[in-house]
């Protein structure tokens, strides 16, 4: 069974009850020693950027669940954006927080940039696994709904995505 298969089948369970932190904001900081990153798209086990940026690199990859929004871009990846709907995706460990920076270069989001002018804002957000347990502060990319809107978002309400998804159901933002 794929990851794709196993978190397209889940269901998120009734007592998640977390909702998104908005960017920059979690309950606790993420931990020092290991770097967590939540992905939803190109940069999951088995898509096309997780050989280039996290092969060989990961220290754990566990499946997990965060509040959002997910919407598939005509650029071909997704986009996640603030909500309290389910997205589900992986929480990546890194024992190199140096790839931090190329997670930046390839999400497009420059700190010292005005937000408008990054594709991501990097934000700190708290998840659970698929069994709805905390597995505490980890960092994501998320979109704001203009630039989702500007690279024509197609909604998806099962908040799951995969590069192999074929002509989704349009639902606007």
């Amino acid at each position: 069974m794929t990851l794709f298969t196993t978190l397209s089948t889940m269901k998120p369970p009734a007592n998640v009850g977390l909702s998104s932190a908005a960017c920059g904001h979690s309950s606790t900081p993420p931990s020092e020693a290991v770097l967590r990153v939540f992905v939803y798209g190109t940069l999951k086990p088995g898509e096309s950027n997780y050989r280039r940026y996290c092969e060989g690199k990961v220290l754990a990859a566990v499946p997990a669940i965060a509040r959002g929004r997910l919407f598939h871009l005509c650029l071909g990846y997704p986009g996640m954006s603030a909500g309290n709907e389910p997205v589900y995706g992986v929480v990546l460990s890194f024992g190199d927080r140096r790839i931090l920076a190329d997670l930046d270069r390839l999400e497009d989001y420059d700190s010292q940039r005005a937000a408008a002018d990054n594709e991501y804002q990097r934000c700190q957000i708290d998840v659970t696994d698929l069994a709805g347990r905390s597995l505490g502060p980890v960092w994501t990319y998320q979109m704001s709904l203009d630039k989702i809107r500007q690279f024509q978002g197609v909604y998806l309400p099962e908040g799951v995505w995969s590069s192999d998804r074929k002509n989704p159901i349009a639902q606007q933002p």
